[in-house]
């Protein structure tokens, strides 16, 4: 008996080290995080000097992202009843240190501009996809249309006073941005009007909110105490204000949905999962790559008819988030996507090597294909973005298929969640320009499959942090006039690294998911 209680003392004594030691991580992150917010002031819009601490920003990001994982790792050992204190001290944590960025200068960011205007161009009456912000500057001298005059003389004090138009990033381009997206910059603006805190209020709380739909789809404390202090969302949400927050929202607001597939009726669940796809895909228009996933579980775990009464809904939806703006004479909702997609590139990932492969066999010569938006410019790079298209489309059905077999056997979450994951991951390592924020509409899946038997979706952190890190060394390159080939060798180390640690953790892992797969 007495050395039965050794050892339970023994166990207590140690889970109490453990939670003695996330806090004080937890301190440590909040204390990182609060020195980054005090160098933001450094980073003033129009001063593009070598002097800003861009290094010392890299090096803080670094430690968060080590930081955190000593959190995950040590909360992984505790029991379930020790994980929801952590849980619970990471979230405090975590709200803490998003507060510190509320009234923040953005660090090397300029979309929320972007945003701001959309929302008092749609505050004001008119469509945001109509004319790009130059036009709009240019009827204040000069002659224009009613409306355009009428958006001018409204706004003028809101535009003059924040001087928008000038950090409004590529003025001369309409919005990219889909209807929800732009509905949620309208609440932001209606809470702070041109204030960033406004957007860092909104998507931050759907960022939460999202952490805990999908910690109650799970069933696990775990998933909160990943989302509370992870470093990408605090980043380029907390500070860079970016709309992807609100992606975690209705994806988590999906996996909660399919946790319940044995308990709500098919065409319930059809139509509550198919109405939150269309929000998604209306805030970011990436999401509608996953509607083949959902539709073959649909489809395979109930009927074909459910399938496509998920595809009937998503897309009745979205022509509803889209009627207000048919409503004001709007046609045209996607013209800016040909500059997006032809003239921006920034990846070095998989595109990268694609691209240095097809440029290898045909050269640099110009092609341009009139009926592929975004297919133009030199042979090598049409043909990588082609064999990027063709090899999402290949990832896309793959993971169709897979979730068409095991439907009915395994647990919806956690197969929805490896497969929509892995699809995000595919296109995010296979698109022209990827960004870091892109990666956060990735966070509910790869959290889900990174918590549990196997944790499969483990191998994905080292690029949500290397991405998370390396990209802003692009600006201390341009920042500095370092040699182009000098942004080449950082995307390498970018992207060679994650891949380096991901074989590494593959290579660690690989005897214990094979008796996984072959227990299954």
């Amino acid at each position: 008996m007495m050395a039965v209680g050794s050892s339970e003392q023994l166990k207590q004594s140690t889970s109490a080290f453990a939670i003695a030691t996330i806090a004080l991580l937890a301190g440590v992150a909040c204390a990182g995080w609060y020195w980054m917010a005090l160098l933001s002031r450094e980073f003033v819009w129009d001063d593009s000097s070598a002097g800003r601490p861009i290094a010392t920003v890299m090096v803080l990001l670094a430690l968060q992202w080590l930081v955190w994982g000593g959190i995950v790792w040590i909360a992984s050992m505790l029991n379930a009843s020790k994980q929801k204190q952590v849980a619970a001290l990471c979230c405090a944590a975590g709200i803490v240190a998003q507060l510190f960025f509320l009234n923040a200068n953005p660090i090397l960011e300029h979309d929320g501009y972007r945003y701001l205007w959309d929302a008092s161009t749609l505050a004001s009456g008119a469509s945001p996809y109509r004319y790009a912000p130059l036009a709009i500057k240019d009827t204040r001298r000069g002659d224009g249309d009613a409306v355009r005059q009428a958006m001018a003389l409204r706004a003028r004090s809101d535009w003059e006073a924040s001087s928008s138009l000038d950090k409004v990033g590529y003025p001369e381009i309409k919005t990219i941005y889909p209807p929800a997206a732009q509905f949620s910059f309208l609440a932001a603006y209606t809470i702070s009007g041109w204030s960033w805190s406004g957007l860092r209020i909104v998507f931050v709380a759907a960022y939460f909110a999202g952490a805990l739909l999908t910690s109650a789809a799970l069933r696990s404390t775990r998933a909160l105490t990943m989302f509370a202090l992870c470093p990408l969302a605090i980043k380029e949400i907390g500070n860079s204000a970016h709309v992807d927050g609100t992606l975690v929202l209705y994806f988590g607001a999906i996996l909660l949905a399919l946790s319940w597939a044995d308990r709500v009726r098919p065409l319930w669940l059809a139509v509550t999962v198919g109405g939150l796809m269309a929000l998604a895909i209306t805030t970011k228009l990436y999401p509608i790559i996953a509607l083949p996933i959902l539709a073959a579980w649909f489809a395979s775990r109930f009927t074909w008819a459910m399938g496509a009464l998920f595809i009937a809904v998503t897309a009745a939806c979205v022509g509803l988030l889209y009627a207000p703006f048919l409503a004001m004479g709007e046609r045209d909702f996607f013209s800016a996507l040909g500059p997006f997609g032809s003239a921006w590139q920034r990846n070095e990932g998989v595109f990268g090597l694609l691209r240095w492969a097809a440029t290898f066999f045909l050269g640099e010569s110009t092609v341009s294909i009139a009926s592929i938006r975004g297919a133009s410019g030199s042979a090598g790079t049409v043909a990588a973005k082609l064999a990027a298209l063709a090899l999402l489309l290949a990832t896309c059905l793959g993971c169709s298929r897979i979730v068409f077999k095991s439907a009915r056997t395994e647990d919806p979450v956690r197969l929805i969640s490896r497969c929509m994951g892995l699809l995000f991951l595919a296109w995010f390592v296979l698109l022209p320009m990827a960004f870091p924020w892109y990666l956060i509409g990735a966070l509910p899946f790869v959290i889900c499959a990174s918590v549990g038997p196997g944790a499969w979706g483990a191998v994905a952190w080292p690029l949500f942090a290397c991405a998370g890190v390396f990209y802003y060394g692009e600006f201390y390159i341009d920042a500095h006039n370092l040699p182009g080939r000098t942004l080449d060798q950082l995307h390498g180390i970018e992207y060679g690294l994650a891949f380096l640690l991901t074989l590494g953790f593959w290579l660690r892992r690989r005897a214990e998911w094979r008796a996984l797969e072959q227990a299954g």
